[in-house]
């Protein structure tokens, strides 16, 4: 069947699905990160604590600035191939080699050489080419169509493949990094192994977002005025915002509660539990939950504001976020569950908002 490339076409469920599969592959970088990069630091490489955590939270500030630039970049992007789609194809390959790098500290460093190496390769992927493969991942959704229902649809298969990505993630990093390893999860050897062929698959799944997916939108089409605001007076008025900042910390705040969840739960698993093992079923259980939300969201969306549903979301992890300690055992994992859908019910409702 041809592809319709009018702006307000109806999409083919290999378009939707080709999108959603780039966020399965963002989600092999991004968990990667969030869960592992700590204890690879720790426990794989030596670096103390102080140090890992330094270099990721000094990071996350040329980060959050590098957002803006790459959108700035897409918004003045005109290729044959649109102006999202160039930069996935373009920068996948850069971030899954510096993802190896990132993940394959030489053991010859130590003290300043490996903290400068660990800030060097974090900056690489974070800060510069993850940005510059997501961002322009993020904005493809709204350049697909104008068809709010396909965007709508668009939002669900890119929620639902990005929480696979997260599982598979969550079940397949220390087993793989232990077969590699010759038993021993905490191994260079088996990292750097494992990251490869996660990364091999992060490429080729980008490529089939690039060729499955197309641009239909233009300025032109969907009414917007060609752009003669610079990126200072953009940042201006954002900054003048007062609900973009407001949201801003809303998200900082959510997003601060789920990193400190993910980059804790193997350390938790691994020295309160005292089985590492169990990790999987822990982190899954966050994305259990996820996928369950998706689903009823909506109905509750039906009878409750966005707004009143993020705020009734946030109540129950914000009572509960200070349990900190909690004892060994099944008796945790009950905890755990009920915590997780507490957490994610408030994320989830926040991002429906946006």
């Amino acid at each position: 069947m041809k592809n319709d490339m009018s702006s307000n076409a109806k999409l083919s469920f290999l378009e939707r699905f080709g999108y959603g599969v780039g966020d399965y592959a963002a989600n092999l970088v991004y968990s990667a990160i969030s869960a592992f990069l700590l204890v690879y630091y720790t426990n794989v490489i030596g670096a103390s604590a102080a140090a890992a955590a330094s270099v990721i939270a000094v990071s996350k500030i040329f980060d959050g600035v590098s957002d803006l630039i790459m959108g700035y970049i897409v918004d003045h992007t005109d290729t044959k191939y649109g102006k999202a789609r160039p930069w996935i194809a373009r920068l996948c390959v850069p971030l899954a080699v510096c993802t190896v790098l990132m993940f394959s500290v030489p053991a010859s460093f130590a003290g300043k050489a490996q903290i400068a190496y660990m800030f060097l390769t974090y900056n690489l992927v974070s800060t510069i080419f993850y940005t510059g493969v997501n961002v322009p991942y993020a904005t493809l959704q709204g350049l697909m169509t104008t068809n709010q229902y396909e965007r709508g649809l668009l939002g669900n298969f890119r929620n639902l493949l990005s929480t696979a990505g997260t599982m598979t993630i969550n079940t397949v990093v220390l087993k793989m990094t232990g077969f590699f390893g010759g038993g021993d999860a905490y191994t260079q050897k088996g990292w750097t192994i494992t990251v490869a062929i996660l990364m091999v698959v992060f490429v080729a799944l980008n490529m089939f977002t690039f060729f499955t997916c197309s641009e239909r939108v233009t300025a032109k089409e969907s009414g917007a005025a060609k752009d003669t605001v610079s990126f200072a007076k953009g940042l201006k008025a954002l900054l003048e915002n007062k609900y973009w900042i407001l949201m801003s910390l809303n998200l900082f705040s959510m997003f601060f509660m789920m990193s400190s969840f993910f980059g804790s739960a193997l350390y938790f698993t691994k020295y309160n539990m005292s089985n590492e093992n169990q990790y999987a079923m822990v982190a899954n259980l966050l994305s259990g939950a996820q996928i369950v939300t998706l689903f009823i969201t909506p109905f509750i969306m039906k009878k409750v504001s966005k707004r009143h549903l993020r705020n009734q979301g946030n109540r129950p992890w914000m009572r509960r976020s200070h349990h900190v300690r909690m004892p060994p055992g099944r008796h945790y994992i009950r905890r755990v569950e009920r915590r997780i859908q507490c957490g994610r019910h408030g994320k989830r409702s926040l991002l429906l908002l946006l």
